[in-house]
């Protein structure tokens, strides 16, 4: 008989994102399964169009009764056979017991929280966090199958992409510079004249335009950095959607960026990145042992870090042939 799997990640994009490989490995090793995810609302433009999901359980940021008693009775409709947790939150906790599965899976957590799993896991943070979360499924005898993030765009995403592209005026099948240099924790943000510098001198190494890219109320970050790169960039009239972000993403021949949502999103595409870490560290956060993806360790010494970055732009772009620009790889 067919197992229903439910996953639970909740919260952020990038997080969400590095789920992907997991339910890759199921849908591989049981093909008739049926796989469900939970997650916040705003985070299900990542998971749409995944073609190895059944369905997607979303939840409001913040729940009330109402929401708890819905989710529960949505929950046992589903009669889950296995829950794995990834986050090991309060709330996440509670909605894998909610779901009545037999084996409750989780990283060990503090007690009293760690009583509402049956099957922990030992988490190893040295480790890539996709390898890490992989582990839950080799504790319950599936093996993974790599370590590759997806998302699954389509022709709507792409053409929106074009759309916000010409209206601000960027050349048609030109190359991009992507630059992600916002973030939510003023901790995990390099430096704004670092980012334009880098930005500026990958522009004159591929000869084409710099886009920068940002998620909401981070519009006055973006602006910093368009404000120091020699001579301008443009920047988008809005803040694209999470999809169509995703698209201009791949129209791109190199991002740069803090590590966050946006950066896993460029890897999960195939988009050679270039990711400075500030507060966080390379070894939980990028994906090991890839040619096309590049670390920088923020030491506080700008002009040796812009130096870093420019030469591992350098080096991933002349590894081999140049990646094709988006309108060609998206025929």
């Amino acid at each position: 008989m067919a197992r229903t799997f439910l996953l639970l990640q909740l919260k952020r994009v990038g997080d969400v994102l590095l789920c992907t490989p997991i339910i890759r490995a199921i849908r591989a090793h049981e093909p008739e399964c049926r796989i469900v995810f939970v997650t916040e609302g705003a985070n299900e433009p990542i998971l749409r169009a995944n073609p190895r999901l059944d369905a997607v359980v979303t939840l409001p940021a913040r729940m009330g009764i109402g929401d708890w008693c819905a989710l529960r009775a949505r929950l046992r409709h589903e009669r889950a056979d296995i829950a794995i947790d990834f986050s090991g939150t309060p709330r996440s906790c509670i909605i894998t017991a909610l779901a009545g599965a037999s084996t409750r899976l989780g990283f060990r957590v503090r007690a009293p929280r760690r009583w509402l799993y049956n099957r922990l896991v030992v988490p190893n943070l040295d480790t890539y966090t996709v390898d890490r979360r992989l582990d839950l499924l080799r504790a319950i005898g599936i093996p993974d199958r790599g370590f590759a993030p997806e998302i699954h765009l389509d022709d709507a995403d792409r053409r929106e992409a074009r759309r916000l592209l010409d209206v601000v005026g960027f050349a048609t099948g030109g190359p991009i510079v992507a630059i992600a240099p916002t973030s939510r924790r003023n901790a995990k943000r390099w430096s704004a004249d670092g980012f334009a510098r880098a930005g500026a001198w990958a522009r004159g190494r591929i000869g084409g335009e710099i886009l920068l890219l940002f998620g909401p109320g981070e519009e006055e970050q973006v602006e910093e950095v368009r404000r120091l790169i020699p001579g301008g960039a443009r920047r988008l009239r809005g803040m694209p959607g999470l999809r169509a972000a995703a698209a201009l993403i791949e129209r791109s021949r190199v991002v740069i960026a803090n590590d966050g949502g946006l950066k896993h999103i460029a890897v999960a595409l195939g988009v050679p990145t270039v990711t400075v870490f500030v507060s966080t560290g390379p070894a939980g956060w990028h994906p090991p042992n890839e040619p096309l993806h590049a670390a920088i360790i923020a030491r506080g010494d700008v002009e040796a870090e812009v130096g870093e970055v420019c030469a591992a732009i350098d080096m991933i772009l002349g590894a081999g042939s140049p990646p094709a620009s988006g309108d060609e790889r998206t025929r």
